[in-house]
């Protein structure tokens, strides 16, 4: 992750719905402010973010996990009061990620695509967490990743744009494991956020956020001590 830096950015439009009632996906223009207001912070970032600008151009919807080679996702990055962040471990894998995912059909917005995955995956709903002061509208990193073919599902080697929002605990809450998926939650050290760097807020500053609670009773994931090299031997 980068050291954010508190600039000023855009407030990008959202999704809508139809004449029916029936709601909308983000839209490319949605995503491309978005986009923008990140590398307005970011603007070394744009080349890596080149595929996803092909893909904003395209005739299909960017958030369709159906659309290769190049599709958004979004990500929950949960805070609590320690700067600890909330990753799932994922058996399958072995990887510990942050709840995310693939957009869905109701999803409106990139943010709320990241707190409805929060739910599904953590059971944390919504109303339990608040954007991170200054990234309410701008994600705190985006990250393009390779994902490998699965014929299984019919689907080629492709790209995932993940757009990482970040959001503080306000009040303690359990995770709700989702063991029929072969998971188990850790709480991982967030690692290279500069948190002193967050944008200024005018006004008193936020009440702290408490922790998170696991409900396997597990102990909070604590990174391996650092790799010491042994002292190479005298050579003459």
């Amino acid at each position: 992750m980068k050291c954010p830096h508190p600039t000023a950015r855009p407030s990008p439009g959202s999704g809508s719905t139809t004449s029916t009632g029936d709601s909308m996906p983000p839209s490319p223009d949605h995503i491309r402010a978005t986009v923008e207001g990140y590398l307005t912070r970011h603007p070394s970032e744009r080349d890596a973010l080149a595929a996803l600008f092909v893909a904003l151009a395209g005739g299909d919807d960017p958030t369709s996990r159906k659309t290769f080679p190049t599709h958004v996702t979004c990500s929950a990055i949960v805070i609590d009061s320690s700067d600890r962040v909330l990753h799932i471990q994922h058996n399958a894998t072995g990887k510990a990620l942050a709840p995310g995912g693939h957009n869905e059909p109701g999803d409106t917005d990139l943010p709320g695509a990241a707190l409805r995955e929060l739910g599904e995956e953590a059971g944390i709903p919504r109303d339990a967490v608040v954007p991170l002061p200054g990234f309410e509208t701008v994600p705190l990193d985006i990250d393009v990743h390779d994902i490998a073919a699965n014929p299984a599902k019919g689907e080629p080697a492709h790209q995932h744009v993940d757009f990482r929002w970040a959001f503080l605990l306000r009040a303690e809450h359990a995770v709700t494991l989702q063991t029929e998926r072969g998971q188990r939650i850790r709480v991982a050290v967030l690692r290279g956020l500069c948190l002193a760097d967050r944008p200024r807020q005018a006004g008193p500053p936020p009440p702290p956020h408490p922790f998170l609670t696991l409900t396997d009773g597990s102990t909070p994931w604590q990174p391996p001590p650092p790799h010491r090299r042994a002292p190479r031997a005298a050579t003459t």
